[in-house]
């Protein structure tokens, strides 16, 4: 029986092998100086990789040589130039199709870049942290663009679009769908401080308005149904903002770093604050959390230093890890259910425990000083009646 298992087992194992590669050919890659290339199905090749040795202007070459035969360079990968810090230019060859996902993530110096009048596609994040950009020009042939394509590039200010573009358009070098329901990037080196939206627009992508330091208030569309992840992030002269009632999600970072911010009103719809959502949010001194909010996410309002009093809702079941944590002058926690919720790690800082004080319906008081997440505040007290946190109707 040993004799037998010792003789099948390479059988089966040159069988699986021969079943994985059938019909399948070996991948062709190939350096060309600074690049390493892939030969690709459709007769062109893609730029896989650009050796961080890479510096100063980059002129690509229509077509490349590989054993002998030539191939037109149709994609840019993705990563391909990820954190090339020392290119300055880049022209990229008219056969361009594609540019793929963070494929020039972290070219801080690149101030110069054509986009090919045959690309269709920009992958997500293709151009974050391109912080040398000062303006780019989208062809006509692009009909897809990812999420933060244009996040955190410090510089620029103006996006361009080809007016035959049939997918997207600019309003004053704001990128924006075709039909301006969605705005999809608004240049951070803009220097205006007031921006309103059109009245159609329903989607701000993500990291649309990240690093737009200059602006001070942004006019929201009463039909916006959807903020994407750090949309707001780091709008440091932001004081205050309106959310619209139609918003039910306010995604993962989309206030964080808003170090201005001092008043926010949150919709009825509300269900959810994701994960670092006001994080280091310094001037927010009160917030009420709408009743309807089932979930604040992990560090939501950490690091928010001049926080001094919060309104939970009595529909509220998870507070995550670090919610509140680093807020150090929070002194009065209202909470309105009557069901204790579920706290995470380090929600609120040891200082808060000692000094703030929690307000509870009278006949909650007993949940709250048995619940195993709440016991390490000092103070607890039943709420009168006829509170109303600052106007709402709870």
């Amino acid at each position: 029986m040993n004799n037998l298992f010792r003789t099948l087992i390479p059988l089966l194992f040159g069988l699986v092998y021969a079943v994985s590669g059938y019909g399948q050919q070996a991948e062709k890659t190939f350096v060309d100086g600074v690049f390493t290339y892939r030969v690709l199905a459709d007769g062109g090749v893609e730029l896989v990789k650009c050796d961080k040795k890479a510096a100063g202007d980059i002129q690509f070459p229509q077509s490349v040589t590989f054993e002998g035969k030539s191939y037109p360079i149709t994609a840019i990968g993705d990563f391909a130039f990820i954190d090339c810090e020392d290119v300055a230019r880049i022209s990229l060859p008219t056969n361009l199709q594609t540019i793929g996902y963070r494929s020039f993530y972290g070219c801080r110096n690149l101030s110069s870049i054509n986009i090919p009048n045959k690309v269709t596609s920009i992958g997500v994040e293709a151009f974050n942290y391109c912080t040398g950009l000062t303006k780019i020009v989208i062809p006509a042939s692009v009909n897809e663009i990812g999420d933060g394509a244009f996040w955190h590039n410090w510089a620029l200010k103006s996006i361009v679009v080809d007016v035959a573009n049939k997918d997207y358009v600019d309003v004053n070098g704001v990128l924006f769908s075709k039909n301006w329901t969605r705005l999809i990037s608004y240049p951070a080196g803009k220097t205006d401080q007031t921006f309103t939206l059109p009245a159609n627009t329903t989607t701000i992508g993500a990291g649309a308005f990240s690093n737009c330091k200059d602006l001070v208030s942004i006019v929201l569309p009463k039909d916006l149904v959807e903020i994407r992840r750090y949309a707001f992030q780091e709008c440091n002269r932001l004081t205050s903002i309106t959310i619209p009632k139609s918003i039910d999600v306010i995604e993962s970072g989309v206030f964080n770093g808003c170090t201005s911010l001092r008043q926010v009103s949150l919709p009825k719809k509300l269900k959810h604050i994701g994960n670092y959502a006001f994080e280091n949010c310094a001037s927010l001194a009160n917030i009420v959390i709408s009743d309807g909010v089932t979930e604040i996410g992990n560090r939501a309002f950490a690091g928010c230093s001049e926080l001094k009093s919060v309104a939970i809702p009595r529909t509220l079941e998870v507070m995550g890890d670090e919610a509140f944590s680093e807020c150090d002058l929070l002194s009065s926690i209202h909470l309105f259910g009557t069901k204790p919720p579920k706290v995470g790690t380090n929600a609120f800082s040891p200082k808060v425990f000692e000094k703030a004080t929690l307000y509870v319906k009278y006949y909650a008081v007993d949940a709250y000083k048995h619940a195993e997440d709440w016991t390490n505040f000092q103070f607890i007290y039943r709420e009168r009646a006829t509170y109303r946190p600052y106007g709402t109707n709870y």
